[in-house]
């Protein structure tokens, strides 16, 4: 396709390139994106009735959920889960507090020496119940479906025949069998909430803390796109999961209703990572670029790290003069993970051992909790005219997105049209391995 029009939260055009090698693949003559600020939920649905979109986001805690339902009982299909993570993460090395409830730098010290804490980001890990989190998004019937407990989603790859996934779970559980002796890593589910073992953790870290002259509770700044419905749902029930588990005379969260502007600049869109106004985000995700595990666990190298502004950081071959996150890096101790990343990087012969040796640097990351991942991107109910499975299938790169050989259908596409077409679809990709 050529790009005709992109205009800013508007659309975005594209017409088919009659000059493509394979054009007769490619089955429409023009494809528009709309823009969704996510202040209306049910339009979209409402939209699809129209026949302006050909496929609809739809949201089973919206009030217009009945309607879906009246219009097509079986009509409601859920996309696969796919390679992106979307993450919460910790701002290290905060520089910026245009967005907070602090109101003296002895509140700003001390929530940032308990984000330096190992035992506080665990209580903070333990304590968040991911699924109430995500049921905000999709309803208490998809909640399970796209929650990941790891960076890398664990089928990415495989060691000796064995997912990915198995490797990080027995080198976690080996990094710290207290915390995560018990900690199930697959897919669909939460790994981590353990309300009980929250409390453990930050006893431990008040214990630590208090003895360095820190004020508790601590409370840490989340802040949020105020048009944004479902974010706000979401941002209000990792709130009261954290409260509830920790106990406000411990941590409070502090939610920043922000304008969508405000809220890409303070998190996603910070130019730097001084310029990060928050303590706590779920303003970052990641995708796959390729079909390895050094393309999601290389954004958080110290030195180049692609999503270093999502911690307050900044990477130290990035920038001219010293690093101004260095004393943050040490505080977490990012120069272990910058060796187990050379190490995995140094193997080039033997797949199973360059990906084995990335299983261990996932598990440093997640024993350290540098981030916490919630969900994969998808996983999503919609109503649909897409014929199941014609959009080509891939973890990485763009193959997610392509257009090509994408066909519709006049009809909505039904519970058990997609099901059978998943069916054969998985039968398929089993007899081309």
């Amino acid at each position: 396709y050529i790009l005709k029009n992109n205009t800013a939260k508007s659309v975005i055009e594209y017409e088919k390139n009659e000059d493509y090698w394979d054009a007769e693949n490619v089955n429409y003559d023009t494809v528009k994106w709309t823009y969704n600020d996510g202040s209306d939920p049910d339009g979209l649905f409402k939209a699809f009735e129209e026949g302006t979109l050909s496929a609809a986001r739809v949201y089973p805690n919206s009030p217009g959920y009945k309607d879906v339902l009246a219009a097509y009982p079986d009509g409601v299909t859920w996309s696969l889960p796919g390679g992106a993570t979307y993450n919460v993460t910790f701002n290290f090395n905060r520089g910026t507090f245009d967005a907070t409830s602090k109101t003296t730098d002895v509140e700003k010290a001390d929530t940032q020496a308990a984000i330096r804490n190992r035992d506080f980001r665990l209580a903070i890990l333990f304590g968040f119940d991911t699924r109430s989190y995500r049921a905000q998004n999709v309803g208490d019937e998809g909640a399970d479906n796209s929650l990941r407990n790891t960076l890398v989603p664990t089928q990415f790859v495989t060691i000796e025949g064995k997912p990915l996934g198995d490797s990080v779970q027995t080198n976690l559980q080996a990094l710290d069998t207290e915390a995560f002796g018990d900690v199930v890593l697959a897919e669909g589910q939460d790994g981590y909430f353990n309300p009980e073992k929250a409390k453990q953790y930050i006893e431990k870290a008040r214990a630590t803390l208090e003895a360095e002259g820190v004020t508790f509770p601590i409370h840490l700044d989340i802040p949020v796109n105020a048009k944004a419905e479902v974010s706000v749902n979401q941002v209000k029930s990792l709130k009261s999961t954290i409260e509830s588990s920790l106990g406000t005379d411990n941590v409070v969260v502090d939610i920043q209703m922000l304008s969508e502007d405000q809220y890409l600049q303070s998190t996603y869109q910070a130019t730097t990572g001084a310029a990060g106004d928050f303590d706590i985000s779920n303003a970052s995700g990641w995708g796959p670029d390729y079909v390895d595990p050094s393309t999601y666990l290389n954004i958080y190298d110290s030195r180049t790290g692609d999503m270093l502004k999502t911690l307050g950081l900044e990477g130290s071959a990035l920038v001219e003069g010293e690093d101004p996150s260095k004393e943050a890096k040490e505080a977490i101790g990012l120069a272990e993970y910058d060796a187990l990343l050379d190490k995995a990087n140094a193997i080039f012969e033997n797949t199973d051992e360059r990906y084995a040796a990335y299983a261990e640097a996932e598990a440093w990351l997640l024993n350290n909790v540098i981030q916490i991942p919630v969900n994969s991107d998808e996983g999503l109910p919609r109503v649909t005219k897409v014929v199941p499975f014609t959009k080509p299938d891939g973890w990485a790169g763009i193959a997610a997105n392509k257009l090509k050989y994408v066909e519709l259908q006049d009809d909505i596409v039904t519970v058990d049209q997609f099901d059978e077409a998943h069916e054969k679809w998985l039968a398929d990709r089993e007899a081309a391995k």
